[in-house]
């Protein structure tokens, strides 16, 4: 099975309080706990950026997968500097891929805060962290929408863990919420 999810955000405690935890860890250990339950170790996540604390990956199930979204940019950009003071794009990448799977367990980055995939039935889906790029008729599952609470649009869904129900979202719901969409308009 595949699945999405964006902007967990882990360790944040103004994120925690505007989704109604008593404080961060009480948060994490929601996501962690619910995100296992659904997901096994054979499944796939795309992580559509907003991981926060890398440090809680690990404890999640799955072959994960980042859509770098600007925030992990900038935790890329942390981290290759306390390697290398010599910085090439191509070499930063390698970098920052080896970390990732070494310390966090993410098997693949995305570099470019999008990509297109065919789910399980042959449909294309777009994950993307820019919602500028909905729209031309390829259904989008975004990430990185910050505070904006809106889980459904004309073409596509904000596949922010808390406007999912703090769960992952699967390949299957995501096809059955763009059949519903299109329903309706």
């Amino acid at each position: 099975m595949v699945y999405y999810a964006s902007d967990l955000l882990f360790g944040d405690e103004t994120v925690a309080r505007k989704r109604h935890y008593l404080n961060a860890t009480d948060m994490n250990n929601s996501i962690i706990s619910n995100w296992n339950k659904v997901v096994c170790d054979v499944d796939t996540v795309y992580i559509i950026g907003g991981i926060g604390d890398f440090s809680f990956v690990k404890s999640l199930n799955g072959d994960k997968h980042l859509i770098m979204s600007d925030s992990e940019r900038a935790h890329m950009d942390e981290y290759v500097a306390t390697i290398t003071s010599n910085r090439d794009e191509e070499y930063d990448a390698d970098i920052y891929s080896l970390y990732l799977k070494s310390d966090f367990g993410i098997s693949g980055v995305n570099y470019f805060g999008r990509m297109i995939r065919k789910t399980y039935s042959g449909k294309l889906v777009r994950l993307t962290t820019c919602r500028n790029s909905i729209g031309d008729g390829v259904f989008s599952v975004v990430g990185g929408l910050g505070n904006e609470y809106q889980r459904l649009f004309s073409n596509g869904l904000n596949s922010n863990i808390f406007m999912n129900g703090m769960f992952p979202i699967s390949e299957v719901e995501v096809e059955e919420l763009e059949k519903y969409i299109k329903n309706l308009l």
